[in-house]
């Protein structure tokens, strides 16, 4: 995902959170029906994971992430659906709720201007108590999505690390990875829903002291939930000098 994702960012720092993508198109996989299906799980293997339900996996990652005073992080993800494309099954709605506690958005038009950036800022507020409502300020654009169907993922990690590394100013990559996946029917039953896009923003705060002097090149990193093995975060800064 990385190998794929850098070269759009050759003089740019960047960070993305493959939780957030891979939860993203997991919930997707869900309602996903024939090549669409196929396609998804080529990408994330989750039916080789026979000896326990990825479902049930994320849903202890994402709720482990997200308790509330434990940890200075939150992941949140959300499903844009275009209004005039059907209800949502409530089989398919029930079981995303029950695994990855998604928002859900039905809206007449998506591309309508602050539609998807107000709904990403509510459930970053309510999944940080209110302390991450502007998690996009008013001065981030969001990229332009196509109708009818789009997910988002948005993630924040705020924590230190040994040394400190203080990055400000913080990244805000908006990633966009259009599809032409079609076949959605477990959606709402109908074969009319197509993936306009799928947006991934990550926020990251390391430290409160500097020390990249220490620094003499461009790097990578990665932020690595040490029980599971699941990677977070994953970046790179070009020039750790400028931030000195």
């Amino acid at each position: 995902m990385y190998r794929n994702l850098a070269p759009g960012y050759r003089k740019q720092n960047m960070v993305m959170s493959p939780l957030g993508v891979t939860s993203s198109m997991a919930m997707l996989f869900l309602g996903s029906r024939g090549d669409t299906a196929d396609e998804l799980d080529a990408l994330l293997n989750l039916d080789s994971m026979i000896d326990f339900n990825p479902h049930v996996g994320f849903f202890k990652f994402l709720r482990y992430m997200n308790q509330k005073g434990r940890h200075k992080t939150a992941v949140c993800n959300i499903l844009f659906k275009q209004a005039d494309k059907g209800e949502m099954f409530s089989g398919y709605h029930s079981l995303i709720h029950r695994f990855y506690r998604p928002t859900i958005k039905s809206h007449a038009d998506l591309t309508a201007p602050n539609t998807i950036q107000e709904s990403i800022n509510g459930c970053m507020a309510e999944a940080s108590d209110g302390d991450l409502g502007s998690f996009i300020g008013d001065s981030e654009t969001v990229p332009a999505v196509d109708p009818s169907l789009v997910t988002a993922s948005a993630t924040f990690f705020n924590g230190t690390l040994s040394p400190a590394l203080d990055v400000q100013p913080v990244d805000v990559s908006f990633l966009r990875f259009p599809s032409a996946l079609r076949h959605f029917s477990g959606v709402n039953g109908i074969r009319d829903l197509t993936l306009g896009g799928l947006l991934q923003l990550t926020e990251f705060h390391l430290g409160d002291g500097s020390v990249l002097h220490q620094y003499e090149r461009a790097f990578l990193y990665a932020v690595r939930h040490d029980p599971t093995g699941a990677i977070l975060l994953m970046g790179r800064y070009l020039d750790p000098h400028s931030f000195v």
